[in-house]
This record gives structure tokens, sequence and C-alpha cells, in this order.
């Protein structure tokens, strides 16, 4: 099932990215956020966030209005399919064209999830981790977790 979604910038987070395939595209314009280093200055740190939060794919890389990346296509499990073509605008508008394609086949294999690491909140794995272990005597070899 493919279920394609258009989100306002005020999108609340929410179970959804994990029960569909998700192909969101809008123009979001978020000109602060640098999605080569995922950054911000400020504006957008949220959407940031919920981009993160839940492993999504940007997959928009060149300029599409002046020198501004603000048309995104976002996908949590599909891959773009050879690229995406930069076409000229449309009549009086100023954002370019973009033409691109995703494989929807119902058959096909599931991606394993990639994370990463610079994403990880290793405040809460430490707590965790430690509140497990806490009861646990190292000293004999007895002790098995």
């Amino acid at each position: 099932m493919v279920c394609v979604i258009v989100v306002t910038q005020e999108a609340e987070e929410s179970k959804i990215c994990e029960m569909f395939v998700l192909i969101i595209m809008r123009d979001f314009s978020y000109p602060d956020i640098n999605w080569n280093i995922l950054e911000v200055n400020s504006i957008g740190d949220k959407f940031l966030k919920l981009f993160m939060d839940y492993y999504l794919g940007q997959h928009v890389s060149l300029p599409t209005r002046s020198n501004n990346v603000l048309d995104l296509i976002l996908t949590n499990k599909l891959p773009i399919k050879n690229g995406i073509r930069f076409l000229a605008p449309v009549d009086n508008s100023d954002h370019n064209v973009l033409l691109f394609s995703i494989d929807c086949n119902k058959s096909q294999d599931k991606e394993k999830r990639q994370f990463s690491r610079s994403q990880a909140d290793y405040t809460d794995m430490w707590e965790f981790v430690n509140s497990r272990l806490s009861h646990m005597d190292f000293s004999t070899k007895s002790s098995t977790l």
C-alpha cells in the first residue's frame, strides 16, 4: 500500500510513518535547512527533528527556487529510481519542475532500516542499560542477563 500525504508546515508527529509507505512532496519553504549536513539555523528546526525522528529520506539535492532547496521529496521506504530531473518552471511559477519515478511494486522486498549514530539518544540508552544492570552482581560468574 502506498500512501501519498500532503502535509502542512505545522505537521504533528504520528505513527503513520511506521504504518505506511510515505511519499511527501511539497514546497516546504525552509531555506535555512542545509540538507547536506542536516543542520538548520532557526526556522525549520522542528521540521528537521521530525524528519530525522522518522528516518525519512530527502531526495532533492539541487535548488528548486533561486538558490534554495524548498521543494522536497520525502520518503520513508522507497528509493527514487534513476534520479530526479530538474526542469524549467512552468508558466508563471518561479519553482523548478521535479520529474522522478518511484517503484511502488507491491512485491518489492522490504529494505532494512539503517540507523544513524549521529541521531541516537545516547543519554536514554545509557539510562536504560544502567537500569537493567544496576541489580546485577558482576563479582560472580553466575550472573546472567
